[in-house]
């Protein structure tokens, strides 16, 4: 018995996407590779991209909310 390629047209077409929005890429980073914005006042938040944490400036200190590895560092 004979093997035989499939046929070209037999190859299921994908169909075509449009580009990924320029928003969906997150805030521009830092040479450092961070963003730090401001939610309001004096709560802040930071992210590599990825992951993300926050901190809240307070008059006894800093409170840091950094639950992924990557930012603790």
């Amino acid at each position: 018995m004979a093997l035989s390629s499939p046929s070209v047209d037999s190859t299921p077409q994908l169909p075509d996407y449009g580009p990924v929005p320029e928003a969906a890429f997150g805030p521009a980073r830092n040479e450092q590779g961070y963003f730090v914005g401001r939610v309001e006042r004096n709560l802040y938040w930071v992210t590599d991209g990825t992951y993300q944490s926050a901190f809240l400036a307070t008059p006894d200190g800093v409170v840091l909310f950094d639950a992924p590895p990557t930012i603790g560092q």
